[in-house]
């Protein structure tokens, strides 16, 4: 059993080379589909509910774990409509459901990203326009996506998704008045975004 991470969450799943499995098992639904925790009835939908091991949330912690991306990034526009990954038996993949969601990257200090790139950062969970719908129960709140939030992210590596880099994050952190919280919220520390900043330099420059 290999241990990736996905959504924000180290989890126990059997997947070939992460969550970004492979680009073929990408179906994209182009129906509008607003995020749904319950689906409506339909023929036989798949559902699935899923739960990681959660990694710490905490800026220091953050800054300490090898994530393969470590960069800044502004929210483009809302979630587009979720899309599927389908499950492999050859491999032992589950079935995942995720909603895309566009980013402009503005500063760049682990991986092979640039400012201005534009990039996919895949939120777990959701129900596709089909039916199918994954339950995840360690998600990202959907407050965290609004357009024009300033996030300080820490992910592993890319796919491609539509012709762009796929990111499905490890830690997410939201930046507001010059400080930087987890996005999941609650009572988790807190860390001066410059101070972040100097500290990530620092540690894998």
């Amino acid at each position: 059993m290999k241990r990736v991470i996905v959504g924000g969450l180290a989890a126990a799943l059997v997947i070939a080379g992460g969550v970004g499995v492979a680009a073929t098992w990408d179906r994209h639904d182009d129906a509008p589909t607003p995020r749904a925790r319950t689906p409506e009835a339909s023929a036989s939908p798949a559902v699935v509910s899923m739960a990681g091991y959660p990694l710490q949330q905490d800026p220091q912690s953050a800054i300490e774990f090898r994530s393969d991306y470590m960069f800044e990034a502004t929210v483009t526009g809302p979630p587009q409509a979720a899309r599927t990954i389908e499950a492999n038996a050859e491999t032992g993949a589950p079935m995942l459901v995720y909603l895309p969601i566009s980013l402009r990257v503005t500063r760049v200090y682990r991986g092979e990203l640039r400012p201005g790139d534009q990039v996919f950062l895949r939120d777990l969970g959701g129900t596709a326009a089909h039916g199918t719908t994954l339950n995840y129960g360690n998600g990202w709140p959907d407050s965290t996506w609004k357009a024009g939030v300033q996030l300080f992210i820490f992910s592993q590596h890319s796919v491609a998704l539509a012709g762009q880099e796929a990111i499905t994050p490890n830690m997410v952190f939201v930046e507001d008045d010059g400080v930087v919280r987890s996005a999941l919220g609650g009572h988790l520390p807190t860390m001066p975004i410059e101070q972040m900043r100097d500290k990530v330099s620092a540690r894998w420059r």
